[in-house]
């Protein structure tokens, strides 16, 4: 009787330790789990340098730097947060073809380096993360990268020096931006990857992106000082918006509905995407497992500095300028 007491205390001793510790590993877990979700990540291009500085946006403090290619430009990262796409101009000395580091934001190294065309300075990922879209400025062209295989699968002409490129929240369509001479914005369906619509807008258009709900692209015009909206379904410009000093950049977010406890905030789901890939943020965020997924940019209202940034005062430099 004794050692059959015993024997039960003894396995009842190991099934409490057992529990315990599972508890302990599922606390452990959710506890990686709210760190994670409050810690996303800021990939930042340093056009004036060779790297990509990664921002710990918990502590805002640069937590990596990761080497790329010459003069990196444009940055992007896939939808599931676990590359970052970053052009590199490669203008200086005598141009040579531009370059796409990939990099692996769990590890911070670049695991691929994607040979593009001439000066290629904007990037697009889309909304399913199967391509990325990069504008080569002094070839006249775009190139389409298979995300899968990291290859440059096709090659769609556009107009004169691309800039810069959006893709529509369906992924249906990328609305480039076409800075010199002829003034316009190109329109490519994704699924042929032909210009299906070039459409006129300001002087030297520089930036784009297009609205949450895809019905509306807005492209900043530097020389004409304006920001022309185009409706795509039409893809015809039917508003201009005037009054504003060399915009470079042009970013957008969804404001929620105002209600009594909050009459002007912005929501936490908000989507918000800018083209000014110099200094654009891409936010992903680590996951438990170390493998990032991808966050949402956090609203001024969720700022921890309690503050929205203010752009600049004084014009930015041309990014052909390096």
């Amino acid at each position: 009787m004794m050692h059959r007491n015993n024997s039960n205390g003894s396995r009842a001793f190991w099934t409490r330790g057992f529990m315990a510790l599972f508890a302990m590993l599922v606390m452990g877990l959710g506890l990686m789990a709210l760190r994670a979700e409050a810690a996303p990540f800021a990939y930042v291009t340093n056009n004036g340098l060779t790297t990509v500085s990664v921002i710990d946006t918990a502590t805002n403090t640069v937590v990596a730097t990761v080497p790329v290619g010459n003069l990196p430009s444009g940055v992007a990262v896939t939808p599931d947060g676990k590359h970052a796409y970053v052009t590199n101009q490669n203008q200086f000395p005598p141009p040579k073809p531009g370059t796409v580091s990939v990099i692996d934001t769990a590890t911070n190294m670049v695991v691929a380096t994607v040979t593009v065309g001439t000066v290629a300075t904007g990037v697009a990922v889309t909304p399913d993360g199967k391509h990325a879209y990069v504008t080569n400025t002094f070839s006249n062209n775009v190139s389409v990268i298979d995300t899968a295989t990291n290859m440059v699968v096709t090659t769609v002409g556009v107009g004169n020096t691309p800039e810069e490129v959006a893709v529509t929240l369906d992924g249906k369509h990328a609305y480039v931006t076409n800075a010199d001479a002829f003034n316009n914005v190109s329109v490519i369906d994704t699924a042929t990857n032909l210009v299906v619509a070039t459409v006129p807008v300001g002087a030297n258009p520089s930036a784009v992106a297009v609205t949450p709900d895809g019905k509306h692209a807005y492209v900043a015009n530097q020389v004409s000082n304006t920001v022309s909206v185009i409706d795509t379904a039409s893809n015809t410009v039917v508003a201009t918006i005037t009054g504003l000093s060399i915009p470079a950049g042009v970013a957008l977010c969804r404001r929620r509905r105002a209600s009594p406890s909050s009459p002007s905030t912005l929501s936490s789901r908000s989507t918000w995407s800018t083209s000014r890939t110099r200094i654009a943020l891409n936010f992903c965020r680590a996951s438990p497992w170390g493998a990032p997924a991808m966050g949402s940019i956090p609203s001024p209202r969720q700022s921890r500095s309690g503050s929205v940034p203010s752009p600049p005062s004084h014009p930015a430099p041309s990014r052909r300028s390096g």
